[in-house]
């Protein structure tokens, strides 16, 4: 089943860049939310009458209450998404394999729950929902507002200077903003696709990590690269032991996927031919459909392999004295130099 293996890879990779055009938009109109909110809070602190000491508790409240973003599209867009990520799930593995082999469809109302109730992870051992997420945006953004206010007050700064400070320290909320919606639709999407598994866990062995094959990918996702596991998450081969199961996106901004391991035609008691052999999706394009993100890396200039390992690690790894597996720890946290020294050296 190797060769139909390979196209649901390669399907599930393009799925995942031209979803990316999806994500495009939808962080932007987040991030936009996030910045009418703070010309709000600026163009409020300039126009109002001097802010200091003395009022200044009774101005951070007026303003904190503006920070309330309404992202009810937000949520409607993920939810349309759940739904149709599921529709393709089910025709694009039943067209490669030439059969109706996905007959069971998840419920709506299991793909309607997904944005609002699936943990997204951090990429730190952390996990939340992407209400919490926002919450958490909102609150950061409520605490520097304050801090924001009470030093310039302490300092004697004029509204306008008081106003630049506020923009300044809350702007990074709006980029993070933009980088939690980006990673909401690969996580509904995602999960979409595992609801759409389990309900057809007759069909299907496993599942196969697969990362998309450029300088973007973090270390940990290159390292997982090809790691097989079975319906429970147990590892199926070397990679997965070496690199225990973690949901994706495993991190923000994570494009990483799972494709379905699905039985034999024989297993599945079908006298069908296979398929031919697929190919992956990589930055150069198509790529013979044996290539790992381990593969496709060695086959680059030393420049670009020392940028994206760094000087240090280039030098190990050149060396052999450590291999993309090396790179991460078991919960796929990256090992800081140090860390590959003292373990590999």
């Amino acid at each position: 089943m190797a060769n139909i293996s390979d196209t649901m890879a390669d399907l599930a990779i393009t799925r995942s860049l031209i979803l990316q055009r999806v994500s495009n938009g939808l962080s932007t109109e987040v991030a936009s939310i996030y910045q009418e909110i703070l010309n709000d809070i600026n163009s409020t602190i300039k126009t109002a009458d001097a802010i200091t000491i003395r009022n200044a508790n009774t101005a951070i409240s007026e303003l904190q209450s503006r920070i309330n973003p309404d992202l009810d599209f937000m949520y409607k867009e993920l939810d349309d998404l759940a739904l149709a990520e599921s529709a393709y799930a089910i025709s694009s593995t039943n067209a490669v394999v030439g059969v109706e082999i996905f007959k069971k469809i998840p419920k709506d109302s299991t793909l309607l729950n997904i944005a609002k109730t699936s943990l997204m992870s951090d990429g730190n051992g952390g996990a939340a929902t992407i209400p919490d997420w926002f919450e958490g945006i909102d609150q950061s953004m409520m605490k520097d507002l304050q801090s924001a206010i009470k030093l310039g007050v302490m300092t004697g700064e004029s509204n306008h200077a008081l106003a630049n400070r506020v923009s300044n320290i809350l702007g990074k909320n709006r980029v993070y903003s933009e980088s939690v919606s980006r990673t909401s639709v690969a996580m509904v999407s995602n999960q979409a696709r595992e609801a759409v598994y389990s309900e057809n866990q007759d069909v299907i062995k496993g599942k196969e990590f697969v990362a998309t094959i450029d300088f973007k990918t973090t270390k940990g996702c290159g390292a997982r690269d090809g790691a097989f596991y079975d319906n429970e998450n147990n590892p199926l081969n070397a990679k997965a032991r070496a690199n225990p199961y973690q949901p994706v996106p495993r991190h923000i901004r994570c494009r990483s996927v799972y494709t379905p391991i699905l039985k034999s035609f024989k297993e599945l008691g079908l006298d069908i031919d296979e398929v031919s052999e697929g190919t992956r999706s990589s930055l150069d394009g198509q790529i013979s459909s044996d290539t790992s993100f381990t593969k496709w890396f060695e086959g680059k200039s030393l420049k670009q392999q020392e940028k994206y390992l760094g000087v240090s690690r280039f030098n190990m790894w050149k060396d052999g004295k450590i291999t993309f597996n090396d790179l991460v720890n078991q919960r796929g946290e990256e090992l800081s130099v140090k860390d590959l020294r003292e373990k590999y050296s």
